[in-house]
């Protein structure tokens, strides 16, 4: 049967953990473009991670694939790259080590990548974003996921390179590119005529 699990009794029963299997699988797997549904499976989620019969129930693999389903079909019914692209994407975990790196699902990392490269400016408007909470008014970074999606941070480079060098978005980010650079990409602190042109970045 589904899942592999046993059955039980002479008139097929199921057990108690197939129950709860189909149970959850018919919840995690519904079809919805429904955000708020989204973000409710995701808390779910996250809370019966740490209940052991619910992590039998439903493998991370499984979850995993669901979250790049969900991120699939956001991508099927919008052209463009928005805030809600940002989190689907994000929940395309594969692992996190003993370090709290984060490590995204090199599948999400393809289909993010062949989305930002037919929207590239729509990209790059949020790729700069500030780095503590409440902001300083100085201090930026890049999205965290950036090398990810690229595979390195030459191949993003690279990226802006091959992109309108006239184009004022690109030549914002390339400028950021090369401070940020200079600081391994962890954070700059930025002052003059580049601070200015980030935080006009969204409104160009």
């Amino acid at each position: 049967p589904e899942w592999g699990v046993r059955m039980i009794g002479t008139g097929g029963q199921l057990t108690a953990e197939y129950t709860l299997k189909h149970t959850l699988n018919i919840i995690f797997l519904k079809r919805t473009y429904s955000q708020s549904f989204d973000n409710f499976i995701h808390t779910f989620h996250q809370t019966f991670n740490y209940i052991d019969s619910f992590k039998t129930a439903i493998s991370y693999e499984e979850f995993l694939r669901l979250c790049i389903d969900r991120f699939r079909r956001h991508l099927d019914t919008i052209k463009s790259i928005n805030r809600d692209t940002f989190q689907f994407y994000y929940r395309c975990i594969e692992s996190i080590d003993d370090q709290s790196k984060v490590t995204i699902s090199p599948l999400a990392n393809e289909l993010f990548l062949k989305r930002i490269k037919s929207n590239p400016i729509i990209y790059l408007k949020q790729v700069i974003v500030e780095r503590m909470t409440p902001h300083d008014g100085h201090t930026y970074s890049f999205e965290g996921f950036v090398s990810q999606v690229f595979s390195g941070w030459e191949k993003f480079k690279s990226f802006l390179d091959e992109l309108d060098q006239d184009d004022e978005i690109v030549s914002i980010v390339i400028e950021f590119y090369n401070r940020i650079e200079q600081h391994k990409f962890v954070d700059v602190y930025v002052k003059g005529d580049l601070l200015e042109r980030i935080k006009k970045l969204k409104s160009i």
